[in-house]
């Protein structure tokens, strides 16, 4: 419901704010909204990719509109397989280090999807990015709170609000970049994002083993 919200009042305020404060006022109020989540350009990516990647199948890549169903039931469908299997490797390999190998692995699919591939590609690209949503959106409510393991209830808000952060962000920003540079091209945008919350993520320290029991 939350998330959902985000879409419906985002763009609304986005557009009052504009028609009172101009530009510079909304972008000042999403960077300092931004800064009280330190995770949004993580999902801005996925809110991109839900905004722009149908406009990009069917105006683009000219495929039919049930192929956007198709892919996203896929993304789906294989989310069910993936979920388990991230707990299970990330207990493995560690916690933080899964979650940042599903953000190199997201950067990786932007670039990939702006490639014009066949139909083929996109459907494994689909699958390729359920494991993402694994890592990211599943593993890394679990790495947020080890962020915090004290204050497991302030890091889950925090998390759930950065989501909720980059689809207000995202909608005004991309939908504003989208009517002057070509769509392939937004998926670039995207992949540094990613790259950007890589970034930041890596140098997060971690609570030892000792301070979350």
């Amino acid at each position: 419901m939350a998330f959902s919200q985000g879409y419906i009042f985002g763009p609304m305020l986005g557009a009052l704010i504009i028609d009172h404060g101009g530009y510079t006022l909304l972008f000042l109020l999403s960077g300092l909204l931004s800064l009280a989540t330190l995770g949004w350009v993580l999902f801005a990516g996925d809110s991109g990719r839900s905004m722009y990647l149908p406009l990009y199948i069917t105006n683009t890549l000219k495929q039919s509109v049930s192929i956007v169903g198709i892919l996203f039931t896929v993304t789906s469908v294989f989310e069910l397989v993936f979920m388990p299997l991230g707990g299970y490797f990330s207990d493995k390999i560690g916690v933080k280090r899964f979650f940042i190998i599903g953000i190199a692995c997201q950067v990786l699919y932007f670039i990939l999807t702006s490639l014009h591939l066949p139909l083929s590609g996109l459907i494994v690209l689909q699958v390729f990015y359920a494991f993402i949503l694994s890592a990211t959106m599943g593993v890394g409510m679990v790495y947020a709170q080890s962020l915090a393991p004290r204050q497991i209830g302030l890091a889950t808000t925090a998390y759930m609000t950065a989501i909720q952060t980059s689809a207000v962000v995202s909608s005004l920003a991309m939908g504003s970049l989208v009517s002057v540079i070509p769509l392939p091209s937004t998926f670039y945008i995207l992949a540094v994002f990613a790259v950007i919350s890589g970034v930041m993520f890596l140098f997060m320290k971690q609570k030892s083993a000792e301070e979350m029991s």
